[in-house]
């Protein structure tokens, strides 16, 4: 979107420097209601399954209380220009990038809407003036976050519908290359097998240590190239969840063992309450951790800054939480927003696979997966499977 939309949906419902001095009388009377306005819609928020998968943790939601206060603050103070409408776009695609059904864009604003008409009518009895432009003022300004918040939406959605067509015919090249790529490998690994053999039956010492070392590079190739044909395999196949009970401090357990590449890395696991049990995929989600950790123990490597990778499991009211936590150099804010791209990676080594797969396993539960970073402090990926207590 861009200003020229901006100003044709302003003109469209006639939205004016009147309109907002109006608005203006409104905020000085808003803190009476805004606590109440804060509860009352979180609260609904979490009566609904969809919704509540926004939530995360406390802190999350401390965070989004907040931010729906500073909307309502400044929708009724403006200034309502550039910088206002630019806000209120990311709002949309917010809303896409954790998977909120799009009706409860339209219901938000339905929920919002009666509380602060009547508080208009309050300002305008004490005031003595009449209700009619305070009231239209509210009712074009609420039309005008809602026809920003939908065309946001909209837009992130239809590039997501796009991507997600092109990733079809990846999907299908995957799938052969990953089959192709099986034959080769299984060859090479077998010789490197009997090879390893002969060369443990010579004398110690007649073998030059190059030797050793360049199969030693061989074999580290071939497991790279193996877990590749395996990614673009997953990709390929969208494999469905096959739910089951099992123990959430197994699971983080099971994840550690899959990642081989650890070495100079400290990885601690710690599971609240110890004995706490889930009901889902364990492997697949064995794989999103073990991807998760890969990647800080990858990049802590490479950066030589940190070396520590925590894991964590917990119940709470919400379902189930998973956190990888890492004290790497986190993500710079240019790559964050892409990380889940398929095929988007930072590292020459790297397939750009292993997140996209990781947000598609957990997608498939139901859950979300986000990420909270910092250049220089790290990175904390976020799991939260909605389900009921067990």
């Amino acid at each position: 979107m861009d200003r020229a939309f901006f100003d044709q949906i302003r003109a469209y419902v006639d939205f004016g420097a009147s309109d907002a001095a109006a608005l203006a009388t409104l905020a000085p009377a808003l803190p009476r209601i805004l606590d109440e306005l804060v509860e009352d819609f979180y609260g609904e928020i979490q009566r609904h399954d969809e919704a509540r998968r926004v939530l995360v943790d406390d802190a999350q939601l401390a965070r989004l209380k907040q931010s729906l206060r500073d909307w309502a603050r400044t929708m009724v103070s403006g200034p309502h220009d550039l910088r206002w409408f630019e806000l209120r776009s990311r709002i949309g695609q917010r809303h896409v990038e954790v998977g909120l059904p799009q009706r409860f864009v339209l219901l938000a604003i339905a929920r919002i809407r009666p509380r602060l008409f009547r508080l208009a009518l309050e300002v305008a009895a004490e005031s003595g003036r009449s209700p009619e432009p305070l009231l239209f003022a509210l009712a074009k300004v609420l039309d005008l976050e809602l026809a920003i918040m939908l065309e946001s939406y909209l837009e992130l959605h239809h590039a997501r519908v796009r991507q997600a067509e092109r990733l079809g015919t990846l999907g299908q090249l995957a799938a052969s290359v990953s089959h192709e790529l099986k034959n080769p490998l299984g060859v090479i690994n077998t010789s490197l097998h009997l090879l390893g053999g002969e060369l443990a039956k010579l004398p110690a010492g007649s073998c030059a240590p190059a030797v050793a070392t360049h199969l030693a590079r061989i074999q580290r190739g071939s497991r790279l190239a193996a877990r590749l044909a395996s990614q673009l395999l997953d990709f390929a196949r969208g494999k469905q969840p096959e739910p089951r009970s099992f123990a959430l401090a197994a699971l983080l357990d099971d994840a550690i063992a899959m990642v081989e590449e650890r070495d100079g890395v400290e990885v601690e696991a710690r599971c609240d309450p110890p004995d706490a049990t889930a009901h889902a995929d364990p492997g697949q989600l064995a794989q999103a951790l073990a991807n998760l950790l890969r990647n800080a123990c990858e990049a802590i490597r490479e950066q030589k800054v940190g070396g520590k990778v925590t894991l964590r499991a917990r119940r709470d009211p919400l379902g189930v939480v998973l956190v990888v936590a890492d004290d790497g150099p986190g993500i710079a804010a240019e790559h964050k927003e892409r990380i889940f791209e398929p095929l988007y990676t930072t590292r020459p080594t790297g397939t750009g696979l292993g997140l996209s797969i990781t947000r598609d396993l957990i997608e498939a539960h139901g859950g979300r997966l986000s990420v909270s970073t910092a250049p220089g402090s790290g990175a904390v990926f976020t799991i939260l499977l909605p389900q009921a207590t067990r």
